[in-house]
């Protein structure tokens, strides 16, 4: 070791070093840029002899084998310890951090591009503030982001929740949420809301190109929207939530288009009276069926066909039959209806058309098919008989019956 103070060169050993006691008195220089304490500033250089506002200044660096240099490493050989950065102030409400600045004095604010701040709201809770600077060199830096002791992530904010991500370089997905196999992706919007009608959570569509003096609302293009749906103050969590979805044209104001009701089915253009909510839609197929009296029915080239449509409450079932069959004036009926016609008086709608038949009939007249109340068949009537089933006079021979009704269910 190199001679320290003035006066005498005194008596120590470089392999006494462990045991001695060393104290020097002013400034200590090691080769030159080696180390360097300022005694009058009470601040170490490691690498460079100019220290500035920082206590520790330290200039040299490690390359890595990216585009990084390491200008300070924390290394443990131990398998039981971990590196670690402590921070410690006497200020409870902000006790470190980590700050980028342009500034080599370190002290101009505006010249702080980003930092990191280590906080203790209150006594018993952390928090750590992320700072960046939109315009270094004229302005301070502002809190973009905040991570609370309870998990939330507050943007730009204290009160709320906001996660903006700007994402345009592929089509990949900007935001991705993966679960486990009972749920799956999951996005979870919360709000506590006791009144009916208020909104609970939505997803909203902008489009920031749009202007004017309405741009606040204007940039609005679509929005789906929870409304809370309730006749008390939740007692019992008993609020449930219509699903509502806006959207806007071109140069006018967002407007409900569709509506979700809590108890089911759909309303339209700002409806939400539940009587007049659609509450079913489905397509399918049905065998009809040639019956009530006739025996030996065959179907010529399998031609027993059947589809229909339920719109609400009313049912649309197309038929297109070919058949052979022996009669004996029995009615031309036809069971397999998808769904049963309900039970109304006469005359509700239960009609239906005939496009194309064959089978013999007692009626030169108009013939059409008529659904039974109550029931999931129906019968050919002929129009000149005073509402009267007509009946087959003769036997079926590669009939067809061609046609569609149409008719309310419960």
């Amino acid at each position: 070791m190199g001679y320290i103070g003035d006066g005498p060169k005194p008596e120590l050993e470089v392999g006494d070093i462990s045991t001695k006691d060393v104290t020097a008195t002013g400034d200590l220089t090691v080769d030159t840029n080696t180390l360097f304490v300022d005694a009058s500033e009470n601040k170490v250089g490691v690498g460079t002899t100019t220290v500035t506002d920082a206590g520790v200044a330290i200039t040299p660096s490690v390359t890595r084998a990216g585009d990084w240099d390491a200008k300070l490493a924390l290394q443990s050989t131990a398998g039981s310890d971990f590196p670690a950065l402590l921070f410690s102030g006497a200020d409870t409400t902000q006790y470190g951090g980590i700050i980028s600045t342009t500034d080599t004095s370190g002290n101009t604010v505006n010249n702080v591009s980003a930092r990191i701040d280590f906080r203790m709201p209150s006594s018993t809770t952390g928090a750590i503030g992320f700072k960046t600077n939109p315009s270094v060199g004229s302005g301070a830096p502002n809190e973009t982001m905040l991570l609370t002791s309870q998990g939330d992530i507050l943007q730009n904010t204290a009160s709320r929740t906001s996660i903006a991500v700007d994402w345009t370089a592929d089509a990949n997905p900007v935001i991705e949420a993966k679960g486990n196999g009972t749920y799956g992706g999951l996005l979870h919007l919360n709000n506590e809301q006791n009144t009916n009608g208020s909104g609970i959570a939505s997803i909203v569509f902008g489009n920031t190109a749009n202007s004017g003096a309405a741009a606040a609302t204007g940039r609005v293009g679509a929005a789906i929207l929870a409304k809370c749906v309730t006749s008390d103050s939740n007692a019992g969590d008993d609020a449930g939530a219509d699903l509502t979805f806006s959207t806007k044209p071109e140069s006018g104001a967002l407007t409900e288009r569709m509506r979700i009701l809590s108890g089911g089915g759909l309303t339209f253009n700002g409806d939400t009276a539940q009587a007049n909510a659609l509450d079913d839609y489905e397509e399918g197929s049905w065998t009809p069926v040639v019956a009530a009296g006739w025996t030996s029915v065959s179907y010529t080239n399998s031609y027993q066909h059947g589809k229909y449509q339920k719109v609400g409450n009313v049912v649309e079932a197309f038929f297109f039959i070919q058949f052979s069959g022996t009669n004996a004036g029995a009615h031309v009926q036809i069971t397999g209806l998808p769904y049963t016609a309900v039970n109304e008086t006469a005359g509700a709608l239960r009609a239906g058309a005939l496009t194309y038949f064959t089978i013999p009939v007692d009626s030169a007249g108009m013939v059409m098919p008529y659904v039974f109340q109550n029931a999931t068949e129906f019968r050919l009537y002929a129009g000149d008989d005073g509402g009267a089933s007509t009946l087959s006079n003769g036997n079926a021979s590669s009939a067809f019956l061609i046609g569609s009704v149409s008719y309310r269910v419960n």
